[in-house]
Formats: C-alpha cells, structure tokens, sequence
C-alpha cells in the first residue's frame, strides 16, 4: 500500500526524519522490544545465504563491504532498485535501474549533495529539492559501524513538476530482499531507512513522485 501526502506533511516527516538522525531515535526506542526474528514471522524457509545464491546472477553496481558509485545516463533516473543483504558481510549489494520518465526529458539541471546526508547507524531521511529527482548514488561502507553512508544526486526538467508524492511503506525487512520499481510516471525523490544494530542492516522507504505538466 502507498501513502499518499500534501508536500506541507512530507516536509513534517523529512523534519522528523532529520532529528532521529541527530540521536533521538535511540532514546525513543529504548523500551521497545523488537521482533528481529524476521524470517520467522514471515513464513520464510530460506536458509541463510540464499540470497545471495539466488542473486548470482545479478550485475550489483557493488561489491560486499565497498564503495558504491553509480549514476543514471544523461535524461535518465532512478526508478527501480534491487538490493540483497549478506549476512556474513553485515552490508548490502544494490542494483539500479535508470529510465526516462514518459515523455519528461530529465535532466535539465543536476547537483550532488556537498556531503553525505547520514550518519553511522542512525536513521536516514534525505529528499530532493522539490521538482528534483534522485539520478545517482554513492555510499561508502566502514567495518567499524557495519554501517553506509550515503550522498545523492538530485536532477530536474524545468517543464514538469513533482506533484503528487507519496512515501512508501517499508519495502523490505531486515535481511531481506529489496525490489521496487516506480510506476510509469513516478520517479524517486526521497530516500528513507532505519538501522538495526542486531541485523546490521536497515529498512527502506522511498519518497515518489508523480511528473506532470
């Protein structure tokens, strides 16, 4: 199911998103006891490592434990991503796909975040500027946090503006496979996820947005 919200909202949670990165999500969620045994509560029989069995496959825009760099062709950006965790790595490899939105021809102007837009093992919550659209990644892994961080780059055509978004629900648990492809029209503006110190990994939600005229 997709939520869908006024911008006025969006902003509140991206606002909220940036003070639980500040340290205050640990505090809140001190007394909460959490169901880590995710496979379990899922009916899953997927012994561990299938995963990346199944993904061998798979052209990862990473490898386990390093740096990722990718960015979409010129006119092109983010609308699927594919990710699987390695239990053994404590990180995620991730595979993303690029496309033109329809008739929108993205981009006419482009820009990187100056730094990275989250800190170690604390929840992210970053979006474009409004009318922008994610069109690259990068991120880096350190072993001493089992943790990423990350900088996006953000993109528009000036004829189109973002407008409905919609934040997703979480579109994986952890240890657990990540794939989201946007519909027709939707790109992806935002990007938010959660850590867990017991799984060494995080959840995911996107931020998308409809192009119109």
């Amino acid at each position: 199911m997709t939520l869908r919200f006024p911008a006025s909202l969006v902003a509140v949670y991206l606002v909220a998103s940036a003070l639980l990165v500040l340290g205050q999500a640990e505090e809140q969620a001190a007394d909460v006891e959490f169901d880590n045994n995710w496979n379990s509560r899922l009916g899953c029989k997927c012994p561990e490592g299938q995963a990346e069995k199944q993904a061998a496959d798979v052209h990862f825009d990473n490898n386990w434990n390093s740096p990722l760099d990718f960015e979409c062709p010129e006119g092109q950006v983010i609308t699927s991503v594919y990710s699987i965790h390695g239990d053994s790595y404590h990180d995620r490899r991730f595979k993303f796909g690029c496309r033109k939105v329809v008739d929108v021809n993205i981009p006419d102007f482009c820009r990187w975040t100056p730094s990275y837009v989250n800190v170690w093992k604390q929840p992210l919550g970053y979006a474009c500027p409004r009318n922008f659209a994610i069109a690259g990644v990068s991120s880096f892994y350190l072993s001493r946090y089992e943790d990423r961080r990350w900088r996006f780059k953000c993109c528009r055509d000036n004829d189109y503006i973002g407008n409905p978004c919609a934040i997703t629900d979480y579109l994986n648990d952890f240890d657990q496979v990540l794939n989201f492809t946007a519909s027709a029209r939707d790109v992806i503006r935002g990007w938010m996820s959660w850590y867990d110190g017991k799984t060494k990994d995080r959840r995911h939600q996107f931020l998308t947005c409809t192009m119109t005229k």
